[in-house]
């Protein structure tokens, strides 16, 4: 396969090991258009939350994709902030 003719076979597995384990997922500035890496997401358990952080976002939100449009630093604190909150 594609993956591992460019020698990311044991990375790539590696980090959808971890990806299915996560509690919450950060993605981070990105365009969701480099493979492998953008198909992560759909390794996440159903119940995970996920937040998209970016200042000019081009995923949709949904029931548990939460978009913060915003720059890198001021999103994770944002992401952050909420995740610490007490209600």
């Amino acid at each position: 396969d594609a993956q591992e003719s460019r020698g990311l076979g044991d990375v790539y597995k590696r980090q959808i090991s971890i990806t299915e384990q996560a509690d919450i997922l950060i993605v981070i500035g990105t365009s969701m258009q480099v493979y492998p890496a953008a198909s992560l997401i759909n390794f996440v358990h159903e119940e995970t939350p996920i937040y998209f952080i970016d200042p000019k976002p081009n995923v949709t939100a949904s029931k548990r994709l939460t978009i913060i449009e915003d720059t890198a630093s001021k999103g994770v604190k944002k992401v952050t902030d909420k995740l610490l909150r007490k209600d």
